[in-house]
């Protein structure tokens, strides 16, 4: 073995790539539970947070009034798109679920998919009444 020090520092960086993998599928695991507006590297960053103005069950597209620079932005909902209910105000276990449940002034948070502001919504948070 000629230079051992290499070998060392290219198992310790291969363990920290693996290590940065395992937290972003932990992330998208939990995600369900994290309350609106507190996502960390995300929340406004790749995702808006605003009231729904509309829902488009027609073309899958949601109409918010986004809270940070008082904005319109119609944001679409696809197939794979994970719709999670915040229940944290009311102290009860945030939950999966579904298209009926993105209302009209209700307060929501839609994340882009891949990070990307323009594509479809990878999730969508919503706060109940």
């Amino acid at each position: 073995m000629k230079n051992p020090g290499r070998l060392i520092r290219s198992v310790f960086l291969i363990i920290i790539l693996l290590l940065f993998a395992f937290i972003g599928r932990a992330q998208k695991a939990t995600e369900v539970f994290i309350p609106l507006g507190k996502s960390p590297g995300v929340s406004g960053k790749y995702s808006v947070i605003g009231k729904i103005e509309a829902v488009n069950m027609k073309d899958s597209t949601i109409t918010i009034q986004q809270a940070k620079d008082n904005k319109t932005i119609k944001m679409r909902i696809i197939a794979t798109t994970e719709i999670y209910i915040d229940k944290s105000p009311l102290k009860q276990t945030s939950q999966k679920g579904s298209m009926a449940n993105i209302k009209q002034d209700l307060m929501a948070e839609f994340k882009y998919k891949d990070n990307k502001p323009g594509n479809p919504c990878e999730w969508v948070k919503v706060h109940l009444k």
